[in-house]
């Protein structure tokens, strides 16, 4: 008997049949990664390049999948002609539908009698043919910079590209729709309404445009307007992931619930690749309209795809309780944050003047509140704590009780409310864990808290809230991010600060970090000509607080 080992014989096609294996199986994961060994093997394989760009379109992944498609067509083989046809498709998909018609038209051009050629003329037949004098490659076109500002909320900065970029392409429907939302985002609504109305007049059923104006025109309490475009969004059934998502969200917002649910359970059945806020906008549409064990399911699948984040254990247990409880839930907020986030995300972008009592006195939002003082991080607490000074009442109270006597929260967190307790003449003494020891303070203790903060740094926070209502309006979560800022600066700094003070320079900078964090254009030569100081000294201040404050390095 031989003991020689015959060496297995591994090549591009040993990987490309297992790869297909996978994909009979619809493992779209074990199909990427056999796809890539069989390149590795054989790199100047067209096939293989094209067959991993499929499945990245599988499971929605359109850019990277034209990624691959471009690297074929340029580098690989110029004749690969398929590619332009599954690029128009790619961007059919992402809902851009001008270079969708180019490529589409690209292929006709190379391939009239090519196996793809009938699809490619239904493809533009769908959302209408685009004339090849008029058209342009929209691959110049570099709008990801908009969009980052757009999604950071820089919306200033976010407007001047936009503009850049419309200013070159007129027609480009994507940067007209942003630079709407960007508009309606800095409280200018009839302008947000102009450049809408601009697209519907050169594409009369662009879906983001038409979602758009309804969101604008219900903001507006204008009814009949928004009606109108609610019509026609209960009518419409897009084909692409990207407008499907679009119109649910939009329908939901409108209290459309039941058509919302529609419509993002269509989106689950195409989609493939996992998105954990899909799932909790089901799961809210879902609360909304009653049925809330099928929302139970889809939190928990939002849950495992976000496992660090707290906002699908809140909607959990909410809706939880209501079943327990036999009652409903309704009106849940469909973006992916605790309900008083979502009013404090609506002050920041204008679209209330100012969290009010009554919001606060909801019940939903004050459970939020509860939970998020118990489950959130250092500075959504602090911004907790002073929301619920608001509304101060024996409930809060007892809340607050609670809080000092938990031996796992901050100590700097408990002093805030001892201060609370102390401006609302709660008599003393107070039972406080502190540095994780039960102890009693006294009403005098807490009085020296006071004169632990000198003089000059009261002064700061006094300076900026004293004229803030002349630049951005009542807005509670500016005073809450000032206050917080200074806090974690002056706790971490304050013993090192420099004896001589000048309590103008620090207002100045604060102001300056809280707009910048805000999106608020300012520049820091007019914050420092209002304080009457240079702008080098604001820029140096600046420096330290941003050195010094986790916040501001997350903006």
């Amino acid at each position: 008997m031989s003991n020689k080992i015959i060496p297995l014989k591994v090549n591009s096609n040993f990987f490309f049949e297992r790869a297909v294996r996978c994909l009979d199986k619809m493992n779209y994961k074990g199909a990427i990664k056999y796809f890539k060994r069989a390149i590795e093997h054989d790199p100047y394989n067209a096939l293989n390049h094209c067959n991993l760009a499929g499945v990245m379109s599988e499971i929605g992944d359109y850019r990277e999948s034209n990624k691959i498609l471009f690297h074929v067509i340029n580098y690989i083989d110029r004749k690969a002609y398929e590619c332009y046809f599954y690029i128009a498709n790619n961007y059919a998909n992402m809902g851009d539908f001008d270079r969708a018609a180019t490529y589409a038209n690209k292929y006709l051009e190379v391939d009239i009698n090519g196996e793809f050629a009938s699809d490619a003329e239904d493809l533009l037949e769908f959302f209408g043919d685009v004339d090849d004098d008029e058209e342009y490659d929209k691959e110049t076109i570099n709008d990801d910079v908009a969009q980052r500002l757009l999604e950071e909320g820089k919306f200033e900065e976010a407007l001047k590209e936009l503009a850049k970029i419309l200013a070159e392409y007129p027609d480009y429907h994507v940067a007209r729709n942003n630079l709407a939302l960007t508009y309606f985002y800095l409280g200018k609504t009839e302008a947000a309404i102009k450049e809408s109305k601009k697209v519907l007049e050169v594409d009369l059923d662009n879906i983001h445009a038409r979602c758009n104006l309804a969101i604008f025109y219900y903001e507006q309490q204008l009814e009949e307007l928004m009606n109108v475009e609610l019509n026609y969004l209960r009518a419409v059934t897009p084909l692409f992931d990207d407008h499907i998502y679009k119109l649910a969200l939009t329908l939901g917002m409108l209290g459309e619930h039941e058509q919302a649910y529609r419509h993002f359970r269509r989106i689950i059945r195409r989609e493939t690749a996992n998105d954990y806020q899909v799932y909790f906008m089901l799961a809210i549409a879902a609360a909304n309209t009653n049925r809330h064990k099928i929302a139970l399911n889809y939190l928990n699948k939002a849950q495992k795809l976000d496992p660090g984040s707290d906002i699908p254990k809140f909607y959990y247990e909410l809706i939880k309780n209501a079943i327990k409880l036999n009652t409903t839930v309704s009106k849940l907020g469909y973006f992916y944050n605790l309900p008083f986030e979502e009013h404090l995300k609506r002050v920041e972008l204008r679209l209330e003047k100012k969290v009010t009592t009554e919001i606060l006195q909801d019940p939903i939002v004050k459970m939020s509140l509860s939970w998020a003082l118990k489950h959130s991080n250092e500075t959504t607490k602090l911004n907790v704590i002073r929301l619920l000074s608001i509304v101060f009442d024996d409930e809060v109270k007892r809340e607050f009780d609670a809080f000092l006597q938990s031996p796992e929260e901050s100590d700097e967190l408990k002093k805030v409310i001892l201060i609370l307790f102390h401006q609302y003449d709660i008599k003393g003494p107070y039972e406080v864990v502190l540095k994780r020891k039960k102890t009693e303070v006294t009403e005098e203790q807490v009085s020296k808290m006071y004169i632990t903060w000198k003089p000059e740094w009261i002064q700061v926070l006094e300076l900026v809230i004293g004229t803030l209502d002349d630049d951005s309006g009542d807005n509670t979560t500016l005073v809450a991010d000032l206050e917080s800022i200074w806090i974690e600066f002056l706790s971490k700094k304050g013993t090192d600060m420099p004896k001589r003070f000048h309590a103008n320079s620090w207002a100045a900078a604060l102001e300056y970090a809280v707009f910048m964090l805000h999106g608020y254009r300012k520049t820091q030569a007019q914050i420092a000509n209002k304080y009457s100081i240079s702008t080098a000294t604001l820029s140096s201040k600046y420096k330290e607080l941003l050195k010094i404050c986790k916040r501001l390095q997350r903006r």
